[in-house]
């Protein structure tokens, strides 16, 4: 038997891709790209916290910039102190990366103030998120959004700066700032600083924010400005938009040291009360010292100035009465603070009050003075006094250091008011008046036409009887008629004088007129100075405080 042996084949078959691949592929490309989209549409998230979620719904408020929507409000909630409403935003991913870490929020809703009118689209649309991107830092995964819109974006052209002063006055947010009468930036925001003072930040739009340096002074130019002076009363407004907003005016002004004026070193300036003011510099050094006052303070008041040789160096803060029970006396220590750079001195406050100090052991004293007897107003006068007595520096009991003073001048101004007084008082002032009196009766008396001892009535008979006479010597022989022709010409030109007097001394003639009047004012004179007599013996102090009321 033989063996067989059996030869396997092997057969190859070519694999081929069959088309029914590409249907698991596309689905997968389909849901691929849907995940993308919605990954891309889901966008980055973060958190802005308002106040209140007024106007703001979930899936519907859009997050815009520039009215280009780029994202939406995926949810709203509470913060953990429950103090903010923390609303969570999706910002799309092409415009999340361009975010900034001071990119600021606010909600765009209706708003209706004195200065603007903005929002009303959202009327029909609904309130939106606006916001700004920001130029610095990284995008911010929580921020607080602003309570109302910002008056300037960020990528406006120009300069901030910021204005101090002691109060803010009518301005708010969006008041204009005005160079020569134009508008030129705006108030952005304030705040109160640790001082206690107003820090105004202003905007100003360029060109214009070149024009600011140093000599540069900012005022407040609310409403009207009004001022009274000899040459009556003027009134100042600077437009009829700073009339009824308020604002800010700048210009820059010539000083001594002009070396640095063209110049800008520093963002901060003083923002002066009005335009008048900026003539002063505002004091940066206040010294607070006591000026015990051991007489009159009449006409001192809060406020009231402190001069040395006729400058304006502080002011009174305060001031109140003062016993002493041991010695029974009654003091008067006033407050006042001392701006020592309107002295030229350093701006240093312990080398200044180093300075004050020896001054005031060369004879430097404190001193009252009027500065309007008709308002009865006083100042405190500061300067050096030869006889001034020994001053040892010493403070208060509430720790002020103590500035000395002198007694004030009006109390001399007083004992001489009432030494000319009793002159007056001593003179024969009655007796001069009625001597004044009956000269000027005398005088109309001469005068008055209608009295038969006057002058008038006794010229207009002088020239009657003459008449009289040249009838009867009509009838003389011839030989007088040389003689009566030359004393007719010598009556003529007498008649002629005569009327001459009497046109000028008659009832309508001016002189008569001039002459009445003269007594009548010589008259009242004297009736004014028996009343200022009479007046000045019953109130002396009349001369200084004038005359008091009934």
């Amino acid at each position: 038997m033989t063996d067989e042996v059996v030869t396997a084949k092997i057969i190859r078959h070519s694999r081929q891709w069959s088309l029914i691949w590409l249907v698991p592929l596309l689905a997968l490309s389909i849901a691929s790209y849907i995940g993308y989209q919605a990954w891309r549409s889901q966008g980055i998230h973060m958190t802005v916290l308002f106040d209140s979620a007024t106007g703001i719904e979930v899936g519907k408020t859009q997050v815009r910039y520039k009215e280009v929507v780029i994202g939406k409000v995926s949810s709203v909630g509470l913060s953990d102190d429950l103090t903010k409403v923390a609303v969570d935003i999706a910002i799309d991913r092409r415009f999340a990366k361009q975010l900034h870490d001071n990119a600021r929020f606010w909600v765009v809703r209706p708003r209706v103030t004195t200065r603007t009118i903005s929002g009303l689209s959202t009327l029909l649309s609904g309130a939106y998120i606006a916001m700004t991107p920001g130029d610095t830092g990284d995008m911010p995964e929580r921020v607080v959004g602003l309570d109302d819109p910002p008056t300037l974006s960020g990528a406006s052209n120009g300069r901030q700066f910021t204005l101090t002063a002691d109060r803010l006055g009518s301005m708010d947010v969006g008041s204009p700032v005005f160079y020569r009468g134009i508008a030129v930036g705006e108030v952005v925001s304030y705040t109160l600083g640790d001082d206690d003072r107003m820090r105004i930040h202003v905007f100003i739009r360029s060109p214009y924010d070149r024009l600011v340096k140093n000599n540069t002074r900012f005022w407040n130019v609310n409403g009207v400005e009004l001022s009274m002076n000899g040459d009556g009363i003027k009134a100042r407004m600077e437009s009829l938009l700073s009339f009824m907003q308020g604002g800010v005016a700048f210009e820059n002004v010539d000083v001594l040291d002009d070396n640095n004026a063209n110049h800008l070193d520093s963002d901060l300036f003083e923002l002066y009360p009005n335009k008048d003011s900026i003539k002063q510099s505002y004091p940066k050094t206040k010294l607070t010292y006591v000026m015990p006052f051991t007489g009159s303070v009449a006409g001192l008041s809060e406020g009231a100035k402190v001069q040395m040789q006729g400058l304006d160096i502080g002011q009174v803060i305060d001031f109140s009465p003062h016993f002493d029970s041991k010695t029974l006396k009654i003091d008067i220590p006033v407050l006042v603070e001392i701006w020592p750079e309107r002295l030229a001195m350093p701006n240093d406050a312990e080398k200044a009050q180093q300075l004050f100090s020896q001054m005031m052991k060369q004879g430097l004293r404190a001193q009252l003075k009027p500065i309007n007897l008709l308002t009865g107003q006083s100042a405190i006068d500061i300067s050096y006094h030869n006889n001034a007595p020994v001053f040892v520096a010493s403070t208060n009991t509430h720790n002020y250091p103590i500035f000395p003073t002198m007694p004030a001048d009006i109390e001399q101004i007083g004992r001489s008011v009432s030494g000319i007084l009793a002159q007056l008082d001593q003179a024969p002032i009655k007796e001069t008046i009625s001597l004044l009196r009956d000269s000027a009766q005398g005088l109309r008396s001469l005068l008055d036409e209608k009295r038969k001892d006057s002058v008038l009535q006794q010229t207009e008979q002088l020239l009657k009887q003459t008449n009289a006479t040249l009838a009867n010597l009509k009838d003389l022989p011839n030989n007088f008629n040389a003689t009566l022709l030359q004393t007719q010409k010598t009556l003529a030109t007498l008649d002629t004088s005569l009327q001459k007097i009497n046109s000028n001394l008659g009832d309508d003639a001016l002189l008569q007129h001039d002459l009445r009047l003269l007594m009548e004012e010589t008259a009242k004179a004297a009736n004014a100075v028996e009343t200022l007599a009479d007046t000045l013996q019953r109130q002396p102090n009349a001369v200084i405080f004038g005359k008091s009321q009934p």
